[in-house]
């Protein structure tokens, strides 16, 4: 399905960026401190009054985007230069951004508890193009994009079951996008449901997604890979059938979802609570985990098998009683790491809860609790 869509209207603001004290780590005279390898910088659109933020995708250009809680219970989506220090804002809610600063979203029917339409954007402040569900369903979905406009994400009717999609957008040289799609990327023989997480960024025309499939069987849900091509004139072919990664088998009601993959292939995810990566050559393995790790998964790697995620770390008491505590690791070079160890004591940050993108650079994105309970974060590498 071929159509040149319209746009909805949006517009465009544009904030300086206002870092707070320690963003650098506050260690010299410049404001960075060259002992610690990451200084952090929260995500906040310039403003130290808002009540919580989440970045939400970083790229491999200094560019992030997110959302930002101005007043309670709204949320605004915002592109964040680094370079230029400045934030743009942006319609309904974004998910990813790619290299060319293209982003996909999603627009909310009237609260974020109801169906939803995908959108692209070609650029920041520019007006959104809608990414249309499957003939007969109310709802698509959006969750990443790469440098060849390829989209994933899921179709469903309202209150029915998802369906892993894709589609190609394409912007001419007038700045007009074209938007083929959506296709379907199909379920696991057995499974009735898919959900597509995350594509590869290769320079060719096949591209590697990974997911999750649900269905009645075990295990109930099962992290998956697809193909996905495009043909000589750039049109998206389809996908294959997926390859199911299985589970860890630590669990009487094992599953599996797939939540980042990389140029090598390798997956990465959630296995029965636990943190895994299956790569090409030795399957799906457990991540590392420090002691009395209750839970964890694993949200992105990049291509130097570098892996961000979360870890639910805490003691039972005696009568059996505990609490989340949540931490965000970094395994990298056979350590496992958490992020606190790795920035300034002095920050500021208090806690960091969890990290869900890493970047070709080692940027990495989560959340913490700095100036409230839940500021998104950019952490990055501490280099001369």
């Amino acid at each position: 399905m071929l159509a040149t869509v319209a746009c909805i209207s949006t517009t465009t603001i544009i904030a300086q960026a206002k870092k707070p004290p320690h963003a650098g780590g506050g260690g010299d005279s410049d404001g960075g401190n060259k002992s610690v390898p990451y200084l952090i910088v929260p995500f906040d659109a310039g403003d130290t009054g808002s009540l919580s933020s989440r970045v939400a995708d970083i790229n491999d250009v200094g560019e992030a985007i997110g959302t930002v809680e101005h007043i309670p219970h709204q949320h605004l989506s915002w592109h964040y230069d680094l370079a230029a220090d400045t934030y743009t804002s942006c319609p309904g809610e974004v998910f990813a951004i790619n290299n060319l600063a293209e982003i996909v979203g999603v627009i909310w029917a009237d609260s974020q508890t109801t169906y939803t339409t995908a959108f692209f954007l070609r650029a920041p402040g520019a007006d959104p193009t809608p990414l249309s569900p499957l003939d007969g369903d109310d709802v698509s979905y959006v969750t990443d994009i790469n440098d060849a406009g390829v989209i994933v994400g899921i179709s469903r009717p309202d209150g029915g079951s998802n369906t892993a999609v894709a589609w190609r957008a394409v912007t001419d040289q007038d700045g007009n996008v074209t938007v083929e799609g959506p296709v379907v990327l199909p379920p696991l023989d057995g499974y009735g449901a898919s959900t597509s997480e995350r594509l590869d960024n290769a320079s060719g025309s096949v591209f590697q997604v990974t997911g999750f499939c649900r269905g009645d069987g075990t295990p109930s849900q099962q992290a998956v890979v697809w193909s996905l091509e495009l043909d000589a004139n750039g049109g998206l072919v389809g996908a294959s059938s997926p390859g199911g990664l299985g589970t860890l088998g630590f669990s009487d009601h094992p599953y599996s979802r797939g939540y980042g993959i990389n140029l090598a292939g390798d997956v990465c995810g959630e296995s029965d609570r636990r943190p895994f990566v299956d790569t090409v050559d030795g399957g799906m393995q457990a991540l590392p985990v420090p002691r009395d790790t209750q839970g964890g998964r694993a949200n992105e790697t990049n291509d130097r098998s570098e892996i961000v995620g979360q870890l639910d770390i805490h003691k039972i008491t005696r009568n059996g009683t505990s609490w989340p505590q949540y931490h965000a690791y970094l395994w990298a070079g056979g350590e496992t790491v958490d992020l606190e160890t790795l920035i300034d004591r002095d920050s500021g940050w208090d806690q960091l809860w969890g990290a869900h993108r890493i970047n070709q650079d080692s940027v990495i994105a989560g959340y913490g609790r700095f100036d409230v309970e839940h500021r998104g974060f950019l952490m990055l590498p501490n280099t001369p």
